[in-house]
């Protein structure tokens, strides 16, 4: 099932799982409550950066490789927080786009809550 992610003035459609976004899904959490623990914490510190990856088993998929990173040192807050996404083609075709966390985040939630097993 297609899960098609917002950037501003562009939109990626790639085939997802619902086992995948949930993944997903559990690394954008994740990254939320470090923001979250960032915005509590009394000093400053580095935190981890966020990296989701997944990687096609198959040389017949559409997408060979789908990667979300965010550094959450580079951005105060949630809010301002934007991800950097890439997709590549068996081909060998690369795009990477840099999107808004909240955009993202509804984007899969909406996936997440249409396609529910």
């Amino acid at each position: 099932t297609p899960l098609a992610l917002h950037f501003g003035e562009s939109t990626i459609i790639l085939p997802f799982s619902f086992e995948e976004a949930r993944n997903l899904g559990k690394s954008i959490q994740a990254l939320i409550k470090t923001f979250a623990e960032k915005q509590e914490a009394e000093r400053p510190k580095r935190w981890d950066m966020m990296e989701y990856r997944y990687k096609s088993e198959g040389a017949d998929d559409a997408v060979s490789l789908f990667e979300v990173f965010c550094n959450p040192n580079a951005h105060s807050s949630a809010f301002d927080a934007k991800l950097l996404v890439t997709v590549q083609a068996p081909g060998g075709l690369k795009m990477t786009t840099e999107g808004r966390l909240s955009n993202v985040k509804a984007d899969l939630a909406g996936y997440l809550q249409q396609h529910k097993p």
